[in-house]
């Protein structure tokens, strides 16, 4: 079976805070789901929004399927500007990365289209809510047209670059300049305009074995490992034998797994999950263990994450019926 839309799925971090310690590595506990009210931010209190406030938060993106398939050419980005004073926008993150070590030099967001605008264009304008967000659009650029309320709703949309010549911008307002023209109509009143942030091709996979053994043998290159998008999580698999023929397994995050036996297949459970973190064919480990060895497998999961950064000017009104729609997807192979 391949990746389909209903695996597409969006989880916290680790921890989830205010703090420069804000972020880390994928939470399979604690899913984002679409839909609910203060699924990533809280509400802002009157102080806040007369004082104003500057937050983040990461968003980790997994395609959750029941196969090992790659996410090819995966992009997200932010599907329309906030109805409310505040504004947001994404940046790249890292599987890792926190709050303390962010690197936000290049923003993703989007804008409103000014004018209505005939199918074959190739310029169109869009007004963006601050200037901060001036530059989230930049020469040779992907960008998503929409005049869809939410990105798997009815309607137009069209994914298309930007040529190499930079976008023009006079206040709030971004001329682009499009590499291809548009292949429907849109209204200024209904259409967004997204910049769109690509972070390669992702999949399972397992990293560096490392052992300490005098004889035991380990054989990744022959006997590969079994992988599973929706059980193969970012973590470090630790083997340490209890005697030459079994051994304990004990994940970084997973913590205490099942035993194993170096004569028959071992297959390891996502305890969040459900879903196998790893199969290990019997004929990977050989050679002669002893009690103590040991062996680490980092197992790496098919996911990216982006940071949002959420910004309330000081003296904003009200927030009421304030959202924020991200989007991810991409290819299964």
């Amino acid at each position: 079976m391949a990746i389909t839309q209903p695996d597409l799925k969006f989880y916290h971090s680790l921890e989830v805070s205010d703090a420069a310690t804000n972020g880390g590595g994928i939470d399979q506990s604690n899913e984002v789901v679409t839909g609910i009210k203060n699924n990533v931010w809280p509400n802002v209190s009157a102080d806040d929004r007369a004082a104003g406030s500057d937050h983040y938060r990461k968003i980790h993106c997994t395609p959750e399927s029941n196969t090992d398939d790659q996410l090819v050419d995966p992009r997200a980005w932010n599907h329309a500007p906030t109805p409310g004073d505040d504004y947001i926008y994404m940046f790249a993150g890292t599987k890792t990365d926190t709050e303390a070590t962010i690197n936000e030099s290049r923003k993703y967001g989007c804008g409103q289209l000014t004018t209505n605008v005939l199918a074959g264009v190739s310029t169109i304008t869009v007004v963006v809510e601050n200037a901060a967000l001036t530059g989230i659009f930049m020469a040779s650029d992907k960008i998503r047209i929409s005049n869809q309320v939410l990105p798997n709703s009815s309607g137009d949309f069209q994914e298309l670059a930007l040529t190499s010549t930079p976008p023009l911008v006079s206040g709030l307002g971004v001329t682009l300049y499009l590499a291809e023209p548009l292949a429907a109509d849109y209204l200024a009143s209904n259409t967004v305009v997204s910049s769109m942030w690509y972070p390669g091709t992702t999949e399972c996979d397992i990293g560096t074995v490392t052992k300490t053994s005098a004889s035991g043998v380990t054989n990744e290159s022959t006997v590969a490992p079994i992988l599973n998008n929706a059980g193969t999580t970012d973590e470090i698999l630790t083997f340490t034998w209890s005697t030459a023929a079994t051994y304990t397994v004990v994940g970084s995050l997973s913590g205490a797994l099942p035993a194993g036996d170096v004569s028959l297949d071992y297959t390891a459970v996502n305890p969040h999950t459900g879903k196998n973190i790893i199969t290990l064919p019997a004929g990977f480990f050989t050679g002669t263990w002893a009690a103590l060895d040991e062996v680490e497998i980092p197992v790496i999961g098919n996911n990216f994450a982006f940071w949002l950064r959420r910004v309330v000017p000081a003296g904003t009104t009200t927030l009421a019926a304030d959202e924020n729609v991200s989007a991810f997807l991409g290819e299964s192979a």
